[in-house]
């Protein structure tokens, strides 16, 4: 994620630890980092809001909160989808699997032990469910 605040760009990144539900630990971070007023920028905002509203309904406490943030979330994509920027590498898509490689050539998803979304997905249940980081394949 990042949030632009007064002309500078801040990143923050939160990655579970193996063990309890981490939502509660994510939505703290989440929230103690976008606390100051300035845009959230997000790729694919449809997907980020989403999950946020999950969270919102999940953990009511939090709601008011996590609303006030998705108010502020702007879509790095919406150039891509409009094709206001294209190569042909980015085979007709504007998904960051395609888009990030055409404009940073050395991040591909290639040669990632977690190179798509399913991976992903099963990675982060392993480490739940075993308590151990690591990639399941």
């Amino acid at each position: 994620m990042l949030e632009a605040c007064s002309g500078t760009l801040y990143l923050y990144e939160f990655l579970a630890e193996a063990g309890p539900d981490p939502r509660p630990a994510f939505i703290e971070h989440f929230l103690e980092c976008t606390d100051s007023p300035g845009d959230i920028l997000v790729y694919n905002h449809a997907f980020e809001i989403t999950r946020l509203r999950e969270l919102a309904r999940d953990y009511p406490e939090y709601e008011l909160e996590i609303n006030s943030r998705i108010e502020r979330i702007k879509d790095l994509m919406l150039p891509f989808c409009a094709k206001a920027y294209y190569t042909p590498g980015m085979r007709g898509s504007h998904s960051i699997k395609y888009v990030m490689p055409e404009l940073v050539p050395e991040l591909t998803y290639e040669n990632l032990a977690v190179g798509d979304g399913d991976a992903a997905m099963r990675a982060f249940e392993n480490m739940l469910s075993t308590g151990r980081g690591g990639v399941c394949m």
